[in-house]
Order: structure tokens, then sequence, then C-alpha cells
């Protein structure tokens, strides 16, 4: 008699993904070509040492990701079947480094979308789209 296995992914290692991002300029480099596979022509980036907290804002004018869950699954980017690479960990890069992110965007229609996480989704607390 045989047994089906099936893979998973264990919660725990939702916790342990931005570990894989040990620096600042690795979380860069995700969010960079992130903008670059989104076919963003212009990126913006500004930090801000002196606000409290302090804060980095990152921009592009790539066409904008029309279904936030994206984020929140790791390996789930929606991009296409060009990208071999592993992707869609963007969210993980920056919690690494972030107490608190906030991603604005638009669906496909043109709606308007906020969501603003903290490291706390990585132990299943959620994030409200606003």
């Amino acid at each position: 008699m045989s047994d089906l296995l099936y893979a998973s992914l264990d919660p725990h290692l939702l916790e342990e993904l931005p570990k894989m991002f040990t620096s600042r300029r690795a979380m860069l480099r995700e969010l960079f070509q992130n903008a670059y596979r989104g076919k963003a022509n212009e990126v913006k980036v500004v930090y801000d040492p002196v606000s409290v907290p302090k804060t980095l804002t990152f921009m592009d004018d790539g066409p904008g990701v029309a279904d936030p869950e994206v984020l929140f699954a790791a390996g789930r980017s929606g991009w296409g079947e060009d990208v071999k690479a592993p992707a869609g960990l963007g969210l993980f890069a920056v919690l690494a480094f972030a107490d608190k992110v906030t991603y604005e965007s638009r669906t496909a229609s043109g709606e308007a979308w906020q969501v603003t996480a903290t490291p706390n989704v990585l132990k299943g607390a959620p994030a409200v789209r606003e």
C-alpha cells in the first residue's frame, strides 16, 4: 500500500522568511527587482532618518498590484511565467527591517487600495485592506 505525501509550508517558516534578507541592501535589491519586473520606468526612494519612526518611501510608476493578497503569499508573485527566479518575497524583505509597512496600489480597474502590515502578520495576525 502507498501513501500520498504532499508538499506544504510550515507556518513557522513565515517567521523565518525575513531572515533571508540579511542587509538593507538585499531588501532594496528585492524592491528594485520587483519594480523592474513590473515594468516601472521610474523609481523614487526617499529616506527620512529624522522622522519618528524613521521612514523609507519606495515608489515606482509600474502598473500596480491588482490583488494585495499576493503580497502576503510567499512565492506567489503574480509575475508571468517568464520569471523563473524565486519571486514573491517583497513584503518579507521589508519586514526584516521595518516595524510597519504600508503598501498603496490599485486594482486592474483602477480602484485604489492600501494595506498596512506589521511583523505580527508573520505570526498569523491579519492586515486590513482599506
